[in-house]
């Protein structure tokens, strides 16, 4: 069974250990892993490079491949996957994934978005636009589709 950072590699996400990425996995398999097994859901916000911190740039093209969804989905083999971004995922589907497309810019379309969400999640990582009015919108929003004792990560 892999881990974290070895299933970052393999798909090809910058969370991983790599010369141009975060190493964000490291700290994630040490929160993640007792939740391995377990039918859990995931929020990820910031899906993929694109949005206002690149001028806008969106997705560079429509594949099947959304590197860190990729991840999860291997990663959690019990889980359901929802991934928030400005760029248009729809395109990217699967029994086990949901896309919702948001721009983060705004605190009424963050309300839009989490209204949609009626089951909570157990995890929620905002990784989007890293702008501190979008972080702060979102958790004022997704945090309570966040259940009791979950994990929220900015």
């Amino acid at each position: 069974m892999r881990n974290l950072t070895q299933l970052a590699k393999k798909h090809g996400t910058d969370k991983g250990l790599t010369d141009l990425a975060h190493g964000y996995t490291r700290l994630y398999e040490l929160l993640f892993h007792p939740l391995r097994d377990k039918p859990i859901r995931l929020l990820e916000m910031g899906l993929l490079r694109g949005g206002p911190e690149v001028r806008g740039r969106q997705a560079d093209r429509q594949t099947d491949r959304v590197p860190s969804v990729d991840m999860w989905l291997e990663y959690f083999e019990h889980s359901h996957i929802t991934g928030l971004d400005i760029s248009d995922f729809s395109w990217r589907r699967g029994p086990r994934f949901e896309f919702v497309q948001c721009d983060m810019d705004k605190r009424e379309n963050i309300q839009a978005a989490a209204a949609q969400f009626e089951q909570p999640f157990d995890v929620i990582i905002d990784d989007a636009s890293h702008a501190s009015h979008h972080q702060q919108f979102a958790l004022l929003e997704m945090w309570p589709k966040l259940k009791d004792g979950g994990v929220y990560i900015i």
